[in-house]
């Protein structure tokens, strides 16, 4: 599901999406741009149905290090683990 801007800001009112610290310039028209560390742990979810973290995590993941030069695009439906 991809949010309007306008709808964006609703739902981080409503709570329903928390962003910490989020700088209001950061909402673009239906995306909202995020800044973590360097080091990110990006999930491949073709390999199992669900995530289990009783199950482990190592067939399920990959470190990635962030170039300075380059972005790292997160497209609809991916999901990674960062640290602020």
């Amino acid at each position: 599901m991809v949010l309007s801007d306008r709808t964006i800001k609703e739902e981080l009112e409503k709570g329903r999406i928390v962003i910490e610290p989020l700088d209001p310039a950061d909402i673009q028209p239906a995306s909202v741009d995020l800044r973590l560390d360097r080091k990110l742990l990006v999930f491949s979810n073709s390999r199992r149905p669900h995530i289990d973290v009783k199950k482990g995590l190592d067939d399920l993941t990959e470190t990635v290090e962030i170039d300075d030069e380059a972005p790292f695009i997160l497209h609809p439906g991916e999901f990674v683990a960062g640290s602020q």
